[in-house]
């Protein structure tokens, strides 16, 4: 083997190994560790996750509102849940949620500035839902409908990189991808939002009621067993159309899990490689 060769080898060993231990040490090893959770930025114990689309049964958006306002209110008032809301991103798919260019009232853009942000679409009681804790101004409220003041709910990476503190940000105006100018009410903690080991991003919250989209995901806490929680959640979406589809019905705790062992086998994958090109070296 030339020297050349021994070089170049050894560098993508080095390379490798870097790696593998970085993805290592992003992911915990054990399946019951408590920084699953917390490095997540959110709560997916006890909450199921149960995915719909209106579109292939013709709802409108005033019919759409109307389903899924009668969604939310039917399960809420059920025994064990203590709370429901719904979001059209799912966090740790992998894959990034929707993006727009995004216009900050009073900001010029650097040249080469990227102001595309990440945009999800959520009801009230989304955070607390999914116990993501707000560190300025409210939660979006019943009252936020379409007639209303547009409004946002930006993510504290986003708000000390426009405004430089959470505080900063409320009551300032900003446009996502040429819609109307929406004032900031509040500003809730990072949480990743594809991957686990994703650096903090720029992320913005709208209301439903001013967005509305026929995708929607229910978020459900509840203190019942899983199998009888998504049983009953299955029922209730069939009594009150017979004819929707229920495209997912998991709980959100599969999900983490799932993103997590992608990146455990990653890195595994990585230290078995930069352990072979060490022995060829």
């Amino acid at each position: 083997m030339n020297s050349t060769f021994r070089k170049r080898l050894s560098g993508i060993a080095a390379l490798t190994l870097a790696v593998s231990c970085v993805l290592s040490a992003q992911v915990p090893g054990r399946a019951g560790h408590p920084a699953r959770t917390a490095d997540a930025g959110f709560d997916p114990r006890n909450v199921a996750s149960v995915s719909v689309d209106l579109r292939p049964s013709g709802y409108d958006g005033t019919r759409g509102r109307a389903f899924y306002q009668t969604l939310l209110d039917t399960v809420r008032a059920q025994p064990g849940v203590e709370s429901d809301a719904l979001t059209a991103g799912l966090s740790l798919t992998l894959l990034d949620n929707s993006s727009g260019d995004t216009v900050i009232e009073g900001h010029h853009p650097r040249q080469g500035e990227d102001m595309r942000i990440l945009i999800n679409t959520i009801s009230p009681d989304y955070l607390a839902t999914l116990r993501i804790g707000l560190v300025g101004g409210r939660d979006f409220a019943p009252t936020d409908l379409s007639d209303a003041l547009p409004v946002a709910i930006v993510n504290e990476t986003m708000a000390r990189r426009f405004w430089g503190t959470p505080d900063g940000a409320l009551g300032k105006r900003m446009r996502l991808s040429g819609g109307d100018w929406r004032t900031v009410v509040g500003v809730a903690r990072d949480i990743k939002y594809a991957r686990i080991t994703e650096d903090p991003r720029p992320h913005v919250y709208r209301p439903l009621e001013q967005n509305y989209l026929p995708a929607m995901t229910l978020h459900v806490r509840s203190r019942d067993p899983e199998a009888v929680l998504l049983a009953r959640l299955r029922s209730t979406v069939q009594s009150l159309d017979p004819n929707l589809p229920i495209l997912n019905a998991r709980m959100l705790t599969e999900q983490t899990r799932v993103a997590l062992s992608v990146f455990s086998m990653a890195a595994g994958v990585l230290m078995v490689f930069g352990v072979i090109a060490v022995i060829l070296t």
